[in-house]
């Protein structure tokens, strides 16, 4: 029983040190999370909410004039500039006209530099605009090509914008990205932080359950040698 004492008290130790510092980014990182109110993780507070949608009577041109015999797909009913537009999805989306018909071309730059400002809800002053054909780690999974408009505010917030629709998709500010980071800390996938089924964190918590138990019986072996020292003291 002692030899087993031994080898536990031993596990603990060596099993601790190596755990330390990723005790460290799961309590911490943790914490973060939780002090974090996710709504301004999120960005809601950053954008206004816009009605895409406008009067029945504006979408004239009928759906079967674009697809003929097709089965028409899932459409919304949607604005761009205050033209009505059929939303539609056809493996991709692809916008269309109301008034005639016509596939809708991308927006211009001022056009897209001009639906974010009215959409930003602090000061719209726009510190870098640009078409981007590669997305960065914090767009995932958009796909490209996509504006990405960045204000030059404390947060130093990011819209990400459809360059057809100019529809908001994604808001990201210094406070998601603090909240990425801890959670790519957090979970241990150190390339596309949404997996918290590999390996490496799968052999990680396996080690902590361990640590734990042997942790246990260490408190266990502490409160029973001195249970049994008290016992001798009375006895003696």
């Amino acid at each position: 029983m002692m030899t087993f004492y031994r080898y536990n008290r031993l596990f603990h130790k060596w099993v601790g040190l190596i755990l330390l510092i990723q005790l460290i980014f799961w309590i911490g990182g943790g914490t973060i999370m939780a002090l974090l109110d996710i709504d301004e993780v999120h960005g809601d507070h950053l954008h206004h909410e816009l009605n895409l949608a406008m009067p029945a009577n504006q979408y004239r041109h009928p759906l079967q004039d674009i697809f003929q015999d097709e089965i028409i797909p899932h459409v919304e009913f949607i604005s761009i500039n205050n033209e009505p537009v059929y939303k539609v999805k056809l493996g991709n989306l692809a916008y269309f006209s109301a008034l005639d018909g016509r596939e809708m071309p991308p927006l211009e730059t001022a056009q897209i530099a001009s639906m974010a400002q009215a959409l930003f809800t602090r000061q719209p002053t726009i510190q870098n605009q640009t078409l981007l054909t590669e997305l960065p780690m914090e767009a995932r999974p958009l796909k490209p090509p996509m504006w990405r408009i960045d204000f030059a505010d404390k947060d130093n917030t990011s819209f990400y914008m459809h360059p057809v629709s100019g529809e908001l998709l994604r808001i990201r500010s210094d406070i998601w990205r603090l909240f990425d980071f801890v959670w790519m800390l957090h979970i241990m996938d150190y390339d596309e932080r949404d997996d918290f089924n590999h390996p490496l964190l799968i052999s990680f918590a396996l080690s902590a359950l361990l640590f734990t138990l042997s942790g246990a019986v260490l408190i266990y072996q502490i409160i029973f040698k001195r249970a049994l020292l008290n016992r001798q003291r009375k006895s003696s």
